[in-house]
C-alpha cells in the first residue's frame, strides 16, 4: 500500500510540474534593454542560445548579448490590446417560432468595433440573412466584457434595420407582396476563449426580435400591409481579431 501512495504521489509531482511548465514562458532579458520571451531550444553557456519567440520566430543569440534568464508565467489575458479597433466574423442560426417558413435559418455578420475602455465597445456590424425572404440586417453594437482572462464572459446589445434583398413574397393565397424596410433588437451573454493574443473564439446566445412590413404588389387591389413578427433565439459561432 505504501509502495502504491508513493507511486501516486510521484506521478502526481510529475503532472503538476508538467501543469507548471506549461504554463510558463522563457524570457531573455537583453543587454541592450529589450526582452523576449518563448521557448529555449538549445542553450550553450560558453557560445549561443536558440531561442524560438512566441509567434514561431527563431532566434540565436551569443551569450556575450544575454543580460539574463528567467521564466514568466504565460500571458493569460484575451487580446492583449487594452484598447484600440477589432474585426469579428461569426456565423449561427435563428431558432426558435416566428411568422418564416425557415425553421432555423443560417446567418452570416461582420463586426467592426472600437474599444473605448478596457472592459466596453462601440461597433457597428453588417450581415446576410437566408430567410424566404433574404435580408441584410445593419446594426449598431454595444458590449460590455466582464474581464481579460480566460473564458472571458461578454453582455451585448444590438439594434439597427434590416434591409431586404429578395424584395418580393408571394403569399399562401398568391398574392405578392413586395418586402419593406425593418428593424431588428438582439441582446445576450457570451463568452470568448483565448487562441492567442491577438486572436480569440467567440461563443453567444441571445434573444432576437425584429419585424419586416410588406405591402401587396397590385395596383388592382386595394393596399394591404402584412407585419410579420419574429421572436428568435440567436445561437453564433465566431472568431475576434484585433
Amino acid at each position: 500500500m505504501r509502495t502504491i501512495f508513493l507511486f501516486l504521489a510521484m506521478i502526481s509531482i510529475s503532472l503538476s510540474t508538467h501543469a507548471q511548465k506549461k504554463n510558463m514562458d522563457d524570457v531573455i532579458y537583453l543587454k541592450n534593454g529589450s526582452k523576449v520571451k518563448g521557448v529555449i531550444l538549445q542553450l550553450f553557456p560558453d557560445s549561443i542560445v536558440r531561442f524560438e519567440q512566441v509567434g514561431g520566430t527563431v532566434w540565436v543569440f551569443s551569450m556575450k548579448e544575454i543580460d539574463m534568464i528567467d521564466k514568466e508565467e504565460k500571458n493569460k489575458t484575451i487580446l492583449t490590446k487594452v484598447k484600440g479597433y477589432r474585426f469579428g466574423i461569426d456565423a449561427g442560426f435563428l431558432v426558435g417560432s416566428g411568422d418564416n417558413q425557415n425553421n432555423a435559418p443560417l446567418t452570416i455578420q461582420i463586426l467592426n468595433s472600437y474599444h473605448i475602455t478596457t472592459s466596453s465597445s462601440i461597433g457597428l456590424g453588417i450581415g446576410l440573412e437566408f430567410f424566404h425572404t433574404n435580408q441584410t440586417p445593419i446594426f449598431v453594437d454595444l458590449r460590455h466584457y466582464f474581464n481579460r482572462k480566460y473564458y472571458a464572459p461578454f453582455c451585448f446589445l444590438q439594434g439597427g434595420g434590416m434591409i431586404p434583398i429578395s424584395t418580393k413574397a408571394t403569399d399562401e393565397s398568391g398574392y405578392i407582396f413586395k418586402a419593406k424596410p425593418g428593424f431588428m433588437f438582439n441582446s445576450g451573454i457570451g463568452f470568448l476563449f483565448p487562441m492567442n493574443e491577438n486572436l480569440a473564439l467567440s461563443i453567444s446566445l441571445s434573444y432576437r426580435y425584429q419585424e419586416l412590413k410588406f405591402a401587396r404588389d397590385n395596383s388592382q387591389l386595394p393596399d394591404y400591409m402584412r407585419i410579420e413578427k419574429m421572436n428568435r433565439f440567436n445561437i453564433r459561432l465566431g472568431f475576434i481579431l484585433q
